[in-house]
């Protein structure tokens, strides 16, 4: 396991996002500690994402038209538009895979 060299950590973390699996099933099968490898991965390299963690942002409300979702979520540049009558499992599924990315 890499010492308190970022460059150690920068290339774990390359090699687990080009292997195309979660960080859980990476770190097991590369024998790390996955909280040591969640922890360098999410203070080092992902801070951006976690600026406004907690906190409540202006949401804008508009009459829906004709043929427009009925909510539509927006985050980092990404976009969900979500209409009346929903699949929640669904919804659940497409957030724990963007929590990956």
């Amino acid at each position: 396991m890499p010492g308190e060299s970022s460059a150690g950590w920068s290339s774990l973390i390359s090699a687990w996002r080009s292997s195309g699996k979660n960080m859980a099933d990476w770190c097991r099968d590369n024998g790390i500690s996955y909280r040591k490898f969640k922890y360098r991965y999410y203070k080092y390299y992902r801070p951006q994402e976690f600026t406004n963690a907690g906190k409540f942002i202006p949401a804008k409300l508009e009459p829906p038209s004709s043929g427009a979702p009925s909510l539509q979520i927006e985050c980092n540049g990404l976009s969900v538009h979500l209409s009346s009558g929903f699949d929640p499992l669904l919804l659940k599924q497409v957030i724990s895979v963007l929590r990956e990315i």
